[in-house]
C-alpha cells in the first residue's frame, strides 16, 4: 500500500467515525495532504467535507478538478449542487455541463434538469426538441415532472391527455389543472 493511499484511508476514518471520535479538521489535514500528492480519491473527499459543509467556494474548485479528471460522480454532484445553490461563482454553460454528465449516463433526475435548461436556454441555446426529447427520456424513467414538461410542448392533444393523467396520478396539481383545461369544453 502507497503512503498517501495509508493517509486518504485515515482521513475516511476521522471523517466518517460513528463512536463519537468523528475529527473532520484532521480528516481535512489528511485528505488535503492526500489531494497535494496528486491522489484524486484525496482531493475528492476534500471537496465532499466541503459540501457537507455547504462551502460551494472552496468545494466547486476542488471537485471540477476531479471531474476534469474524468470522475462523473464528482461531476454530477457538481452539477446537482450546483443546480439547487445560490452559487454564483459558476457560470451557466458549466452547470449545463456538469448535469449533462448526468444525463448522459442514465441519470434521469439530470435529465429532467437539463430539459429546463434548454427550453429556457440557460447556460446553452434554447432548443425545444431538445427539451422534448429531454423530459421524454425523465418521463419514461418515472418522474412526472418530466411527463408534465412534455405534454406542455405537444401539439398532439391525446398524448398530451395521457402525459397530464400521468402528472395527476402523482398527485401533481398542475397536472390536473392543464388536464381539466385540455378536457372541458370551450
Amino acid at each position: 500500500l502507497s503512503f498517501i493511499f495509508i493517509i486518504q484511508k485515515l482521513g475516511e476514518l476521522y471523517w466518517k467515525r460513528t463512536d463519537g471520535g468523528q475529527d473532520v479538521e484532521l480528516a481535512m489535514e489528511y485528505f488535503e495532504e492526500a489531494c497535494d500528492a496528486k491522489d484524486l480519491l484525496g482531493c475528492w473527499r476534500q471537496g465532499e467535507v466541503f459540501l457537507e459543509q455547504g462551502d460551494w467556494n472552496q468545494a466547486e474548485p476542488i471537485l471540477d478538478k476531479v471531474c476534469r479528471a474524468g470522475a462523473q460522480d464528482a461531476c454530477l454532484q457538481l452539477g446537482r449542487g450546483l443546480h439547487t445553490s445560490n452559487n454564483n461563482s459558476s457560470t451557466w454553460t458549466q452547470i449545463v455541463a456538469y448535469v449533462d454528465v448526468g444525463c448522459k449516463v442514465g441519470i434521469a433526475e439530470d435529465c429532467l434538469i437539463l430539459a429546463s435548461y434548454h427550453l429556457e436556454g440557460r447556460g446553452i441555446r434554447r432548443s425545444v426538441p431538445t427539451a422534448q426529447a429531454l423530459f421524454r427520456i425523465s418521463c419514461l424513467a418515472g418522474f412526472s415532472e418530466g411527463c408534465l414538461g412534455l405534454a406542455k410542448l405537444l401539439d398532439d392533444k391525446d398524448e398530451a391527455k395521457a402525459l397530464y393523467q400521468n402528472a395527476c396520478n402523482d398527485g401533481i396539481d398542475e397536472g390536473w389543472e392543464a388536464l381539466t383545461e385540455l378536457t372541458l369544453p370551450l
